[in-house]
Formats: C-alpha cells, structure tokens, sequence
C-alpha cells in the first residue's frame, strides 16, 4: 500500500517504517502504541498504534495528541516516565489523568 504525501511517498509504515519526502531522503519511523484513559479518550480514541520518528520523546506525543501536560500520568511499558524519556520503536506509552477525590 502506499499513499500520496506530499511531494514524496509514504509507504507502509508498519511494514517498512520510513518516509521517502521526495528529496532523495528518508527518515526511520517507529510504531508507538499509545493508550488513553479516562476523560482523556472523550474524542480520541483508548488505544492504537501510532507511526512517530525516531527520538521521539513523551512529550512531543502529548503535544501530538493535543493534550494538556498537567495532572498527567505518564507510563512507558507499565513504569513511570517522564516528559523528556525517548521512546524506541514497540514501546507503550500510557497517559492517565490525575484524579482527587474520596
């Protein structure tokens, strides 16, 4: 399968993990599983996995995902992670909201 983008080709990235931009370069892809929960899946979605490039950190998905950092919990395969840990390809990144209450 591959798709138009741009002035290049994508091809597909869960097979081949990488992008052809059209100027003679590519650049490496990693399949991230990422899962939401809580208010967090409200318009999104609770778990798929997502094409991101190599050194990509926790940060740069929740900005992708469009989520507000604060009162976050963030997890990579099961442990806690901070914001600027790089994620390699087959991880899984789980971000949990913060929740008060009794």
């Amino acid at each position: 399968m591959m798709v138009a983008f741009g002035r290049g080709l994508l091809q597909n990235p869960q097979k081949n993990r990488w992008m052809d931009f059209g100027n003679g370069s590519r650049e490496k892809r990693m399949n991230i599983t990422v899962r939401l929960y809580g208010s967090l899946c409200i318009g999104r979605f609770s778990s798929e996995i997502r094409n991101y490039p190599k050194l990509t950190d926790i940060a740069a998905i929740i900005q992708d995902l469009g989520v507000s950092p604060e009162y976050l919990i963030r997890l990579r395969n099961g442990l806690h992670a901070s914001f600027d840990e790089v994620l390699e390809d087959g991880d899984t990144v789980s971000l949990l909201p913060m929740l008060d209450g009794g």
